[in-house]
C-alpha cells in the first residue's frame, strides 16, 4: 500500500513539474514576443509615417505645371484644362488618363507627352497639328491640317480664317463634294501630293495665291498672274521634276511664263 501511495505521489509530482515548466515556457515565450514587438513597433510607425508623408504631405502636392509647344492654342485654355492636376499627389496622379482627355478635347493637339519632375512639378509637352489649308467648299471654309483633320468649328467665316491663319487656300468642285466635320478627318485625297507641290513651289520662291481642284486636276494660281497645272492621279514626283527642269531653263533664258501645264511629257507653256 505504501508502494502504491508513493507511486501516485511521484506521478502527481511529475505532473506538477510539467505544468510549472509549461507555465515558465509560456511566460518566456510571451516575454520574447513582447520584446520583439517593442523592436518592430518603431519600425512600423516609421513606415506608416513615411506612407503618410508620401501620400498626404503638401511637400509632394503638384504645385508647378510647365507647358511647352503651344503655338495655335491659347495658353489660358490649356491652364484651365491642367487645373485638376494641381494639388494632386505627385506619386498617384494618373497622367495617362489626363493625356487621353486632352487629345480628345483639343483637335489641335496631335500628341501630349508628360513627365514628372520630383518633388512637385509636371512638364507637359504638346505637339500641335499644323494648319495646312483653308478648304473652301460651297457651304463654308474649313481649316485643315495635312492629314485632313478639321481644326476649327465652322462658326468661323472665310475672311476671318484668312486673316488669322497664313496658309494656302483651295477650292473647286472636288472640294464641294467633301464633308467637313469639326474634329474629324475629311476625305480629301492626295493631300500628301498637294503638300509636296506647295513645298517645291515655296522652295523656288513662288507665291501661291490660291489652288483649285477639279477632277483631280490641281491648278495653282501664283502671284504675277501665273498658273501651274498638275494632275494628282499622275506621279507627282515626276511632275515636280519636270517643273524644276523648266524653272531652271526659264531662268537661264530669262523667260517668264503665264501658264505652265505639267500634264504632258513636254510641258505646255504660255509665255507672258
Amino acid at each position: 500500500m505504501d508502494s502504491a501511495y508513493n507511486t501516485e505521489k511521484m506521478s502527481r509530482g511529475n505532473e506538477i513539474t510539467r505544468a510549472v515548466s509549461k507555465k515558465k515556457r509560456n511566460i518566456l515565450l510571451k516575454k520574447k514576443l513582447y520584446e520583439k514587438g517593442y523592436r518592430v513597433l518603431p519600425v512600423l510607425l516609421v513606415f506608416l509615417l513615411l506612407i503618410y508623408i508620401v501620400l498626404f504631405s503638401p511637400i509632394f502636392a503638384i504645385e508647378e505645371i510647365e507647358i511647352e509647344g503651344l503655338d495655335n492654342l491659347e495658353r489660358r485654355d490649356m491652364k484651365e484644362v491642367l487645373l485638376p492636376i494641381k494639388g494632386e499627389n505627385f506619386f498617384t496622379t494618373d497622367l495617362h488618363k489626363f493625356r487621353e482627355g486632352v487629345v480628345k478635347d483639343f483637335v489641335f493637339i496631335k500628341h501630349v507627352y508628360t513627365k514628372k519632375v520630383f518633388p512637385n512639378k509636371v512638364v507637359v509637352e504638346i505637339t500641335e497639328r499644323e494648319p495646312f489649308l483653308i478648304a473652301k467648299s460651297d457651304r463654308n471654309c474649313y481649316l485643315i491640317d495635312v492629314e485632313g483633320y478639321v481644326l476649327l468649328p465652322d462658326e468661323w467665316d472665310c475672311d476671318s480664317l484668312k486673316d488669322v491663319y497664313e496658309v494656302n487656300h483651295i477650292q473647286g468642285p472636288d472640294i464641294d463634294g467633301i464633308t467637313f466635320e469639326y474634329g474629324e478627318k475629311a476625305e480629301l485625297y492626295n493631300l500628301d501630293k498637294i503638300e509636296d507641290i506647295v513645298n517645291v513651289l515655296s522652295h523656288y520662291h513662288y507665291d501661291i495665291k490660291e489652288m483649285e481642284l477639279k477632277e483631280h486636276v490641281l491648278r495653282v494660281y501664283l502671284s504675277e498672274d501665273r498658273k501651274v497645272v498638275f494632275v494628282l492621279l499622275d506621279d507627282v514626283d515626276l511632275l515636280l521634276k519636270r517643273f524644276i527642269i523648266v524653272h531652271k531653263q526659264l531662268n537661264i533664258e530669262g523667260i517668264d511664263f503665264k501658264n505652265l501645264d505639267l500634264r504632258y511629257e513636254r510641258p505646255a507653256m504660255v509665255e507672258k
